[in-house]
């Protein structure tokens, strides 16, 4: 009686135990796939120093620009360090920022993206732009060419101008989920 309690312990064990491997092993269908970062600007971007910093209102959810004038500010966007190395060694498939205009005539919103750690071989500088009227939204959005990818992290400089706000932004980056 004893043996067979023992077998039927050994035996419930076990099944437990390849059922958690199971768990934790890689599925038939791992590739790489799509992940993303999606963040309010108010919590990432800032005035490239204290003084144009000092012109901004933040909030939990933008970045607002309520002077008369100008102001530089920068956001530096994260990417996951287990993110796939593709083509020219970057992870990076997507990025967009979304402006408005709170008020006022048509204006121009240029902002640049700069891929990598400063000064590292292989990164790029892409500008893109976009026109805002009063109470309108814009996107401003980068993709790399062919099948290259951003260097991460991504870094976007933009000038914004008077009564204007940076709202949401959008990095995309694959991952392998056979490796992690």
């Amino acid at each position: 009686m004893s043996i067979s309690n023992g077998f039927s312990k050994t035996l419930m064990f076990g099944a437990l135990a390849l059922a958690c491997g199971a768990l934790y092993s890689v599925p038939a269908s791992a590739a790489v796939v799509p992940r993303s970062f999606y963040q309010n600007s108010g919590v990432t971007c800032r005035g490239i120093d204290a003084v144009n910093d000092s012109k901004l209102t933040r909030t939990a959810n933008r970045l607002i620009n309520n002077t008369s004038s100008s102001v530089d500010v920068v956001c530096n966007l994260p990417v996951d360090i287990y993110a796939d190395q593709g083509a020219n060694g970057g992870v990076v498939t997507y990025v967009a920022l979304w402006v408005r205009r709170i008020t006022g005539g048509s204006v121009t919103m240029t902002c640049t993206l700069t891929d990598g750690f400063y000064g590292q071989s292989g990164s790029t500088i892409t500008s893109a732009s976009t026109t805002l009227n009063s109470g309108a939204q814009g996107i401003l959005e980068w993709t790399p060419s062919g099948s290259d990818r951003f260097l991460g992290p991504v870094n976007i400089r933009c000038s914004m101008p008077a009564k204007t706000e940076l709202d949401e932004w959008f990095v995309e980056y694959l991952i392998d989920n056979a490796a992690h």
